[in-house]
């Protein structure tokens, strides 16, 4: 009798264990297939989804996705802004590959252009009467204004970099690399110009609006300006900004202080003539609209992969020097 319990519990035993092995072998199995069709610990091993190229991309796709979560218009539109912002100056520094940039210089154009641009802008363009009814006002009266006050950061660098007291880093940027801190500048001013006209003029006006106005509004303030403006902004700043290189460098090496400022102030003067067009033809929008915008990013381009010549710049500021010379000789 006690031979047959034993027996009965040994196959029960024996039953139960088998029963257990064949689970641990299905979830065993079960785990590979996870493993195989989800391999974290392959991925987290892999170095290309631990670049930067990869993280930019899981930031991008996740930026706008917080800027609907936040309540806060004014907020979320900045967001959105500094997002397209900073999406065309990660193209454009593709384009461009500026050799040497570095922290210093980009942290000074991004706080002051943050802080005083905008504001600035406003303030002169207040004062001058900000009008876009003709061409001549277009362009010295929101041109003018606007392409200064984004080249203040610029003005504050190449000053450092006169001034004796500057970094070898700083001293060792060329042409292309204020052309790319202008673009930087530009962006920024752009990405505030399109927030400012979101939060007070998307609020402005009462009374009921019909759904044409409603999808107008949002082509022009929710898509337009912030896909536009930090683009628009950054090529007309951009090259401003090659011009104030061009000339600091030209300084540098034995050009007046007249002809340098000179220099400085022809990029201004191209960048306020295509910005002053762009916003005279722009309302309604047509064929000039369009042109002005090509005619722009064709010159950014061309500045920043070629640029100028600069023993032609240096023989053309020179020949008059000289001929004046010949002339207190003689």
């Amino acid at each position: 009798m006690g031979n047959g319990a034993d027996s009965i519990i040994n196959k029960r035993g024996g039953m139960s264990t088998t029963t257990e092995t064949q689970g641990n072998e299905k979830a065993h199995k079960g785990k590979d297939l996870f493993n195989a069709l989800v391999p974290v610990r392959a991925w987290m091993q892999d170095k290309n989804l631990r670049s930067w190229m990869a993280a930019l991309l899981v930031v991008l796709v996740a930026v706008p996705a917080i800027g609907m979560v936040i309540t806060s218009p004014t907020a979320g539109a900045w967001v959105f802004a500094g997002f397209f912002a900073v999406a065309w100056l990660l193209l454009l520094f593709v384009i461009v590959r500026p050799q040497n940039i570095t922290a210093g210089p980009l942290a000074v154009v991004v706080v002051l252009g943050l802080i005083v641009e905008a504001p600035l802008a406003i303030a002169l363009e207040s004062a001058s009467g900000a009008s876009t009814s003709n061409i001549f006002a277009s362009v010295f009266e929101v041109g003018v204004p606007e392409e200064l006050s984004k080249m203040v950061p610029l003005l504050v660098i190449a000053a450092v970099v006169l001034s004796g007291k500057a970094k070898a880093s700083w001293l060792a940027l060329k042409p292309r690399d204020y052309l790319f801190l202008g673009a930087v500048s530009g962006a920024v001013f752009g990405a505030s110009e399109a927030v400012h006209y979101f939060t007070q003029l998307g609020t402005a006006g009462t009374g009921t609006i019909t759904g044409t106005q409603v999808q107008q509004f949002v082509l022009d303030l929710g898509t337009w300006r912030f896909l536009t403006d930090p683009i628009s902004h950054a090529c007309w700043a951009g090259i401003a900004g090659y011009f104030i290189g061009l000339a600091v460098q030209e300084y540098r090496k034995g050009m007046t202080k007249q002809a340098a400022i000179a220099l400085g102030c022809t990029g201004i003067a191209i960048t306020s003539v295509l910005h002053g067009f762009n916003d005279w033809v722009v309302s309604p929008p047509g064929f000039f609209f369009v042109l002005v915008s090509v005619v722009s990013v064709l010159l950014f381009l061309g500045y920043a992969r070629v640029g100028a010549s600069p023993d032609a710049l240096q023989a053309a500021v020179q020949a008059p020097l000289k001929g004046k010379e010949e002339e207190e000789t003689s």
